[in-house]
């Protein structure tokens, strides 16, 4: 059913594009689109069934191709503009804003070196946790960890979960399972989990090198073209978190960025911030924590009535398969046009 779906979207993406639907392009695409990146690197592409989690990285060549193209044909505003613009009613049609996801040295070393070729300004969200090692990516660690058994049982609240890892496709699968599993835990539960699967491991995970360090990311903080943002302290589930749990991970991780950095850091992007990880208690929550605006991973163009919604504003996911015409094809708002199938985009 799944490879059904994917093969008509990509079927009738073309026919969507053609300029006779160019009115409801403008519907869709609203006033300005917020992309949302997570890695660039210069490594070559291999399948997603061999590394899933490739999927939050692109080519730096595709990369700057796409930093070229919207340099070019749109109005590139750093961040906090763009807000301002927003609440205030006069943002402009075709505005772009680029962000990035949790805080990785590639987005210093090499997509830092695209933006100032093409002026482009950029936000990095990151995760205070994964800058100074007190957390572990648990979706690079699992798919690091299952790489490395040809079976695995785990026993789990009453549960007994296991899988058979003797082929690519059967590591996808079971590592597919683990993210779905917890993004349904809280932060203790997840930690708990991973000490039982680390148990069967025999040498520690270790990924500290693939994150900025403090000091990268004060030098990132000073560049004229660069925002920081905030992007919680350990990247947990917000909507598994409790009332504490999240003013903690909100307010903690926004008051250790200010004591890094200097000064206040204004602007939230929710982890794993789709509909059923981040809602209204969420919203809220930001703004008491102080936050001007705050981002979720819900994808969506930017329009005019978000000026009130300032918390829960949406962005455009740019991954591993996105070309460069694909690219095009989502900053055209065909992806919204199949995501809401002709009906009334949704803002709030």
């Amino acid at each position: 059913m799944r490879f059904i779906k994917k093969s008509f979207n990509q079927g009738i993406r073309p026919i969507l594009a053609h300029r006779t639907f160019r009115v409801l392009h403008r519907v869709y695409t609203g006033i300005g689109s917020c992309l949302l990146y997570h890695r660039v690197t210069n490594e070559s592409k291999v399948p997603v069934s061999q590394n899933p989690s490739i999927n939050i990285t692109l080519p730096v060549t595709e990369f700057e191709q796409q930093i070229a193209y919207i340099s070019k044909h749109h109005n590139c505003v750093a961040l906090p503009e763009a807000v301002e613009r927003l609440s205030e009613g006069t943002l402009s049609t075709g505005t772009i804003v680029v962000t990035f996801d949790d805080g990785y040295r590639d987005n210093l070393l090499q997509a830092l070196p695209v933006l100032e070729r093409h002026g482009v300004p950029a936000t990095i969200f990151v995760t205070t946790g994964l800058i100074d090692g007190t957390c572990v990516p648990w979706w690079y660690e699992q798919e690091a960890l299952l790489k490395m058994f040809d079976s695995l049982e785990v026993s789990w609240k009453g549960r007994s979960l296991a899988w058979k890892l003797e082929t690519p496709a059967q590591k996808f699968a079971a590592i597919r399972e683990l993210n779905s599993l917890f993004r349904e835990m809280n932060i203790d539960d997840q930690k708990a989990f991973m000490e039982r699967i680390r148990k069967h491991c025999p040498s520690k995970f270790t990924f500290e090198s693939e994150f900025l360090s403090w000091d990268e990311l004060i030098k990132l903080d000073r560049h004229p073209l660069i925002t920081i943002g905030a992007h919680t302290k350990s990247h947990a589930v917000l909507s598994r978190s409790t009332p504490l749990e999240l003013c903690e991970e909100l307010a903690g991780g926004k008051e250790i960025l200010k004591k890094r950095l200097g000064h206040s850091v204004d602007h939230l992007a929710y982890p794993f911030g789709g509909s059923s990880e981040v809602g209204p208690r969420e919203f809220e929550a930001a703004r008491e924590a102080g936050f001007r605006s705050a981002f979720t991973t819900r994808f969506g163009h930017l329009h005019t009535k978000h000026r009130k919604f300032l918390h829960s504003l949406p962005r455009i996911i740019i991954d591993y398969g996105d070309t460069i015409s694909r690219f095009k094809q989502k900053l055209a708002g065909i992806d919204s046009m199949i995501r809401y199938r002709g009906k009334r985009v949704v803002v709030n």
